[in-house]
C-alpha cells in the first residue's frame, strides 16, 4: 500500500496556491463526506457520474462502495475500472459576492469487487463506522441488522485504491 507521502497530487499550475496537499485535512474532506460523486466511462465511451454513500480506510489508501450486481455503473466499472471520484466540503455561497466557499477532492483510481465474504464484512463495517454519527450507533446499526450472521452473498461491494489525488479550496479564504 502507498503511504499518504507516496500519493500522487495531482493539480494545475494555474490556483497553485488554492491547492490542498495536506494527506491530513485531505482525509479529514473525504471522512466529512456522506457520499462521492463517482465519474466513470460507459462501454460506450461516454461518461456518466453517480453520487454513492462511502466508506473510506486511510490505511489501506481506499474507498468503499455498496452497490448493487448489475446495472449502467457496473457495467461501466466492468469496462474500464479507471474512476474518479469527487468529494466536495460545501461550506456554501456568499451572498452578494457570487462566490461559494469549499475544500474539494479529486481521488484517482481504479475499481475492484470485493469477493469473500470476510473482506466485504469487513468493507461493510467500515462503512458504518463512516457514515454514522459515532461509533456507538454504527455499532448499534450493525447488531440491529445482525450484519455478523449475514451471508452477504447478496452483496456486492466495490474498493476504490487511490492512486492520487487533488485537493482544492475557494479562492477567497
Amino acid at each position: 500500500m502507498l503511504k499518504d507521502h507516496e500519493i500522487p497530487r495531482y493539480h494545475s499550475r494555474r490556483g497553485a496556491e488554492r491547492a490542498v496537499d495536506d494527506a491530513d485535512r485531505i482525509w479529514e474532506i473525504i471522512g466529512k463526506a456522506k457520499y462521492v460523486t463517482l465519474a466513470m466511462v460507459t462501454p460506450e465511451g461516454e461518461p456518466y457520474c453517480v453520487p454513492i454513500s462511502h466508506g473510506y480506510d486511510r490505511e489501506k489508501n481506499c474507498l468503499y462502495f455498496h452497490t448493487g450486481f448489475s446495472g449502467k455503473k457496473i457495467d461501466a466499472l466492468k469496462a474500464n475500472p479507471r474512476v474518479c471520484a469527487f468529494v466536495l466540503d460545501d461550506e456554501g455561497y456568499v451572498k452578494g459576492r457570487c462566490h461559494h466557499e469549499y475544500h474539494s477532492v479529486i481521488c484517482y483510481g481504479k475499481i475492484t469487487e470485493i469477493e469473500g465474504r470476510e473482506d466485504k464484512l469487513a468493507a461493510l463495517k467500515t462503512m458504518y463506522y463512516c457514515l454514522e454519527d459515532s461509533p456507538s450507533e454504527a455499532e448499534a446499526a450493525m447488531q440491529m441488522r445482525k450484519l455478523d450472521e449475514m451471508p452477504l452473498t447478496n452483496v456486492n461491494m466495490l474498493r476504490m485504491d487511490i492512486d492520487g489525488f487533488s485537493g482544492k479550496k475557494s479562492s477567497h479564504r
